[in-house]
């Protein structure tokens, strides 16, 4: 998952830890690393997030997840992807416009 700048910083003050050790560069961008096909914050024993509420934006936005030609869908893996409003869904396309506004301001 791309993060955002104002991901890395949030995560980085919740956990005390530099982008670096929980990122890695991708291209332009940082990305979650990932440990045995998980998230590196995915805490396997109790199924859970251990930053869940320092969590990126990405994954508030979850199961919507923004496409590499940028627009926002609903990501068929997700058993419950039927079940989303239609208003969660305009949200969602707000907010994947101030995602794309902000990862394409990178200089």
């Amino acid at each position: 998952m791309i993060l955002l700048e104002s991901d890395l910083k949030r995560i980085s003050q919740y956990t005390g830890l530099d982008p670096e050790d929980f990122s890695v560069k991708k291209g332009r961008f940082r990305v979650l690393k990932n440990v045995d096909g998980r998230c590196f914050f995915y805490d396997q024993k109790n199924g859970t997030c251990r930053i869940y509420a320092a969590r990126p934006i990405g994954c508030s936005l979850y199961p919507l997840v923004l496409s590499e030609d940028g627009h926002v869908e609903v990501d068929d893996y997700c058993p419950l992807s039927r079940l989303i409003p239609s208003y969660e869904k305009r949200k969602a396309k707000l907010l994947g416009g101030e995602i794309l506004r902000e990862l394409f301001s990178r200089g």
